[in-house]
């Protein structure tokens, strides 16, 4: 005879319950989910919950009011941004605190499935330059920081934070394509530095003469990895560059346009915690002609968001500058600066 009693109906229904759960799981695994998505989520772009991202705050909001609020002695309070900004440090905590309350979590469709070019599933946003709204406020870098050279498409800044009585002064090129225009203007205004330039794909390369004596050239492409393709290019990741050109101190500033190889590379340099950049100058894509794993659609704005929140939770970097190309719908030129250490608990500001 079956058991009715109250008792056991109860353990009944729970199984019953826990196993319906576990089928519509299941089934929503398998027909919603993106493997372009799992790639992404999988790089430790996105943080897990909010939780994850709240504890990352805490170790900076502590340690940036042990800095500005209990004991402003302990933190280089004159320090190049903090003085060259308008409001000062106050000013500055008040951006730390924006960036975090910035709602890139509004949504948790990364990038609903079936999404492709010129439809996005389920996914309302403009395929404009509005889209890199989504990477969050912008503390705007001073004027007397900013560095600004070329013009029209070849356009490139900087927030120059660097110390020249810390640092060796080193600028690296990452891509060269055609032109020399970066090289040249950096080589103009900061005569004293070394710049490397990199690239494994482009053919014989001469440099110009006025540019010998502080540029080197070198055939490698930067990648999440050391290794050589089937076209005999070399490619190198960041601890291995640093290795081979002999750094030893954070480049002033890294210009990169990679077409779409960026949101990659950019977190391997920050999560490798050796030397990275004073400051990144970016071109950013939300559609890449390429071949990555989210080539065929765009970059969804969480995907963008939460990008720029890992900059800024694990590697101390803000969005500095945003100038979005009038040359390239898909692309926005911006400036983010490491301005805070969020691995140490008594965070300093640069």
């Amino acid at each position: 005879m079956i058991n009715t009693t109250p008792d056991f109906k109860r353990k009944d229904i729970v199984k019953w319950l826990i196993l319906i759960f576990l089928i519509f799981s299941f089934c929503k695994v398998m027909l919603f989910s993106d493997p372009s998505i799992d790639n992404f989520k999988s790089s430790g772009i996105i943080f897990n919950n909010f939780s994850e991202k709240h504890e990352q705050y805490e170790l900076l909001s502590a340690a940036v009011d042990i800095c500005y609020v209990t004991g402003k002695s302990l933190c280089p309070s004159s320090t190049k941004f903090a003085k060259a900004l308008v409001g000062g440090s106050s000013a500055f905590l008040r951006a730390v605190k924006e960036r975090y309350n910035w709602k890139t979590f509004q949504s948790q469709d990364y990038a609903p499935h079936g999404s492709v070019l010129g439809h996005e599933a389920d996914l309302i946003w403009p395929r404009s330059h509005e889209r890199f709204s989504s990477l969050g406020p912008v503390v705007q870098c001073p004027k007397s920081l900013l560095k600004i050279f070329g013009t029209g498409d070849d356009e490139k800044r900087f927030c120059d934070i660097f110390s020249s009585a810390d640092d060796v002064c080193v600028f690296l090129s990452i891509g060269l394509g055609t032109s020399w225009g970066f090289e040249l203007e950096v080589n103009k205004r900061f005569p004293e530095c070394t710049i490397h330039t990199l690239d494994c794909t482009v053919g014989e390369v001469s440099v110009p003469d006025v540019l010998v004596s502080r540029t080197i050239f070198h055939r490698l492409c930067l990648a999440r990895s050391t290794f050589v393709d089937s076209n005999g290019w070399q490619f190198v990741d960041w601890r291995n560059l640093t290795t081979l050109l002999s750094l030893k101190s954070r480049p002033r500033m890294m210009k990169i346009d990679v077409e779409g190889y960026e949101w990659d590379l950019i977190p391997d340099i920050v999560d490798s915690g050796y030397l990275a950049p004073y400051s990144f100058s970016v071109e950013l894509h939300f559609q890449t002609p390429m071949r990555l794993p989210w080539t065929g659609r765009y970059k969804s704005p969480i995907e963008i968001g939460s990008w720029m929140d890992y900059l800024f939770f694990h590697g101390g970097y803000m969005l500095t500058d945003r100038h979005d190309n009038v040359y390239c719908p898909v692309c926005s030129e911006i400036v983010i600066t490491k301005l805070i250490d969020p691995s140490n608990q008594s965070v300093y500001f640069i």
